[in-house]
Order: C-alpha cells, then structure tokens, then sequence
C-alpha cells in the first residue's frame, strides 16, 4: 500500500481474511463483507461504509458479488491467470481527502 495512505487507513485495515462474499445495499450505500472463520467455523460478517479490497481477479471471480459495470465486469472474468495488477476504487472524492 502506498504510504501516503498510511495515516488514513492505519488502524481500520483488517488483513487476513479470506472473503466469500460482497454484497452492496443501495439504500444505505454501505457494502457487506462476509468470510469464513476458522476458529469458530462459522460465517463472519460486517457492514462498512469504504471497501477496499485487494485480490487477485483470479479469487474474484470464485466470490458472489454485486453488479458491477461492464467494463469491471469484464475484467474480473476475462483477465487470463497471469501476473497482473489492476486496481478500480470507486469514490466520492479522492482518497487522501475522503473523510
């Protein structure tokens, strides 16, 4: 992660988990980020008002997500399991100054 976010993000990233499931309510424009807990074998899950989600499309492809446009649609299910990066963050302002 660049280190210019670091003053933003530290202390509201959790790493670790293995995703399953992303769901987005409209109503109140929060995601839902649903996984796995070994410890508890149970499905864990939490609400948040930013997402950032960093995986291959590779693992992408095997979640149950939301409706996305064409053009993210399209590179979540076509990009070849080859070394690549691609990154889309969708936000109302840019990051550094997201509140």
């Amino acid at each position: 992660m660049a280190e210019a976010f670091h003053p933003i993000v530290d202390g509201k990233i959790t790493y670790g988990r293995r995703i399953n499931k992303l769901s987005y309510d409209e109503k109140t424009k929060k995601t839902s980020v649903s996984w796995y807990e070994h410890e508890t074998k149970s499905t864990e899950s939490k609400t948040y008002d930013k997402t950032i989600v960093a995986v291959p499309f590779s693992v992408a492809r095997l979640w149950r997500l939301p409706s996305f446009n064409s053009v993210i649609k399209e590179a979540i299910t076509g990009l070849g399991y080859s070394y690549a990066c691609k990154v889309s963050v969708s936000t109302s302002c840019p990051l550094p100054r997201c509140p």
